[in-house]
């Protein structure tokens, strides 16, 4: 999936909806992820949003090794 732009700018956030899109879960498994705080997100007004960054430190801290041995850092 691509990323929307706003203009030539990459967007920064996500809505829940377009989060659990990109990385293949429902909306309720995103929520539960914000709930464990394994996720961060932003609230503006009544607007919950997720930041980029967040959902590719989550993406990247899940990834695992070839040898199928959970990554370490």
């Amino acid at each position: 999936m691509n990323v929307p732009t706003l203009g030539s700018r990459k967007r920064q956030m996500l809505t829940i909806q377009e989060a659990a899109h990109r990385i293949s879960v429902s909306r309720t498994t995103v929520y539960e992820l914000l709930r464990n705080g394994v996720l961060a997100s932003v609230t503006i007004g009544r607007l919950r949003r997720i930041p980029i960054d967040s959902l590719e430190a989550l993406i990247s801290s899940l990834q695992v090794a070839p040898s199928g041995a959970a990554r370490t850092e």
